[in-house]
């Protein structure tokens, strides 16, 4: 806007103003006038617009659905992504700039965004490649910026942060967690053992004797020795049950496939989702901490499954590709967007993170209304492996 027609529109409202206002004295009216004209001024300034968008500590870039491109950045943004000019002389393509894995993350962010009322704000997280190769994790926030004609969505704004440190944080504790439980898991597997094998076998014994000398002994003493004896009973009920709740018979026993059967059976008793069953084979070779990982993974989607998709079944499919295991978690019930995994506390991001850190992934296919449909894929053990993790 021209210098004079700026003028001009400042003199019409704090004209208006001036007219309206008669109960102010001279000269709040002066301070009043002097203050809206600098207000207007500030609003309609360029310059003060071009300032706020350099000095915020944001990532801010305009992408064209159209072209399917980043049509502008800001100067923060051109030196994160290592480009030397404010805006790039080309539309930057954003699939080059994403990862790979991340770009369904956006496209159905964008999705959400042009389908919502303008002025609509969507958040999401997703990964971009910076020219030197690395790779960092941005928060972003999104919103309509331009619409053509018609009122359809043609370019949308962003304004990111860097939150990768967060983001190692986070898979450091992951990896923390993960790692003290599977030393509990074990600790509690040779408590186990020493119950098992201790007061486990020792009380047997103990009743067996009794059961001799119950015999060459008087009336009552007789009857005092059987009550000894439900004693012996009782305590050694109890310390199968403890043996039992320390150490289920499962997984480092029974192996991976054994136990999804019995995990299968106790979601339906306890959530009332009948799990439907397909494993190739019965012994899965996968180390005891990938054992545990994708155990604990599977019974967490079907409580996912049994309390948020209003399904009844769950399917769970094994097979072996090459030196993988693929697992398929798949339900038909109410769907999500899979961008916002996170937001609806399922826990999935969790779960990535933990598959990550051991070698494994987790791909997420889903949408509302269509079912939800998860893929575990792990590397398996060698001959040579499954030797020494038996040996151990």
């Amino acid at each position: 806007m021209a210098d004079r027609e700026l003028r001009e529109k400042i003199e019409v409202c704090v004209d208006r103003q001036s007219r309206t206002d008669s109960r102010s004295d001279g000269e709040t009216k002066n301070l009043t006038r002097s203050r809206e004209m600098n207000q207007i001024y500030l609003l309609d300034s360029s310059e003060f617009r071009e300032k706020i968008v350099e000095t915020l500590p944001l990532l801010i870039w305009i992408f064209d659905l159209k072209l399917q491109s980043l049509v502008y950045t800001n100067a923060l943004t051109s030196v994160f992504l290592g480009y030397s000019d404010t805006t790039p002389r080309e539309p930057t393509s954003i699939s080059h700039l994403l990862e790979p894995t991340d770009m369904k993350i956006l496209e159905a962010a964008m999705r959400r965004l042009v389908t919502r009322r303008h002025g609509d704000i969507v958040d999401t997280s997703f990964r971009v490649r910076r020219l030197d190769g690395t790779s960092r994790w941005l928060s972003t926030r999104m919103s309509v910026f331009d619409t053509d004609s018609a009122g359809s969505v043609t370019r949308i704004i962003g304004g990111s942060i860097d939150v990768t440190e967060g983001r190692r944080a986070e898979e450091r504790i992951s990896r923390l967690s993960q790692e003290s439980s599977i030393a509990r898991a074990r600790e509690r597997r040779e408590i186990a053992s020493l119950l098992h094998d201790s007061i486990g076998q020792l009380l047997p014994v103990a009743n067996a004797k009794l059961a001799l000398l119950r015999n060459r002994v008087d009336e009552v003493s007789r009857e005092q020795i059987e009550e000894v004896q439900a004693l012996i009973v009782e305590a050694h009920s109890t310390a199968s049950s403890l043996t039992t709740r320390l150490s289920p018979p499962a997984i480092h026993e029974i192996g991976l496939a054994a136990s999804l059967q019995a995990l299968a059976r106790d979601i339906r008793r306890q959530h009332d989702l009948k799990v439907e069953l397909e494993i190739e084979q019965e012994r899965i070779p996968l180390s005891e901490a990938m054992e545990y990982t994708i155990y604990r993974v599977i019974r967490e989607l079907l409580v996912n499954i049994a309390k948020h998709s209003g399904s009844s079944k769950a399917w769970i499919r094994a097979s072996r590709c090459g030196p993988q295991i693929q697992i398929v978690v798949e339900d038909f019930g109410v769907g999500f967007e899979p961008a916002e995994c996170n937001s609806r506390g399922l826990g999935l991001r969790s779960a990535q993170d933990r598959l990550d850190y051991l070698g494994a992934r987790m791909d997420i296919h889903s949408r509302p209304g269509a079912g939800t449909r998860i893929v575990l894929r792990a590397p398996l053990l060698t001959e040579d492996s499954v030797e020494h993790r038996d040996r151990k």
